[in-house]
């Protein structure tokens, strides 16, 4: 108790120092950049004999692209709080064909210097994977060009977007919105949210694609043409039917949020 007491009072001469010195400007943007350093971590990885790729952050954001080198390179960047990021690091690890990627942080430290903004980006070879899985507990998803068998998304708090790439696709999101965006759904897709909106939105009409969304609170849209319903609510948090012979899947759930088809 002594000890925390001490720190307190550290801090409270800090910021007293800083409130002096900057001429009453003490903004909590401006503490935490006093308080905060750069985080900028790089490791290279042969993918050659790579299929699966899992995906593991408590804190922190996931950028997912395609490269051009046959290399997998994954990158922390971003800002964190000066014991934070004194002790971060990233966690590669290759068994077999599968690469584990995440962070290595810190186990205890205390409470006022426990903050981080940092994003793991990630560029994998051009390539056809064979599952990809990403698991964060708050911290958005960004998946951008990628070509997988499998994907697998699991996010505690945080947004995802999926953006030109090809998968069946199997995610959740207990807070936070869910954006799907490319020319047309060749696989399967089941997306769920606790909280939050889920879009799909593509580019050419749907040619044969089955719609199965039920929301708690949340409305379901159709905006395009040739769509026909076997069912709709009134409340229209039942919407169920299909493009063409419907051979493709798209099953959506929604606690408290809205699905729109477009």
């Amino acid at each position: 108790m002594r000890r925390l007491f001490g720190i307190i009072l550290v801090i409270a001469g800090v910021v007293g120092l800083y409130h002096v010195w900057s001429g009453g400007d003490i903004s909590l943007h401006r503490i935490g950049a006093l308080l905060s350093r750069e985080v900028n971590i790089e490791k290279a990885v042969d993918a050659g004999a790579v299929e699966h790729i899992r995906i593991h952050t408590d804190s922190a954001n996931v950028r997912i692209v395609k490269g051009e080198s046959e290399q997998a390179y994954v990158r922390l960047q971003g800002s964190a709080g000066r014991h934070y990021a004194d002790n971060i690091d990233l966690h590669v690890e290759q068994q077999g064909d599968t690469l584990e990627l995440g962070l290595e942080m810190p186990e205890k430290f205390w409470f006022f210097f426990n903050f981080a903004n940092v994003t793991l980006d990630v560029t994998l070879p051009e390539k056809q994977w064979n599952t990809v899985d990403v698991e964060t507990g708050s911290g958005n998803i960004t998946i951008d060009g990628l070509e997988t068998d499998s994907l697998a998304f699991d996010a505690g708090s945080g947004n995802v977007k999926l953006i030109d790439g090809q998968a069946e696709i199997k995610g959740k999101v207990g807070s936070g919105n869910i954006l799907v965006e490319t020319r047309e759904l060749l696989h399967d897709a089941d997306l769920k949210t606790g909280s939050g909106n889920v879009t799909v939105k593509l580019a050419e009409r749907p040619e044969s694609l089955h719609v199965d969304y039920r929301g708690g609170s949340g409305q379901g849209r159709i905006q395009w043409d040739g769509f026909v319903y076997e069912q709709e609510s009134d409340e229209r948090d039942v919407v169920k039917g299909s493009f063409g012979s419907g051979e493709v899947q798209l099953y959506v759930r929604t606690g408290s949020g809205n699905f729109t088809l477009k």
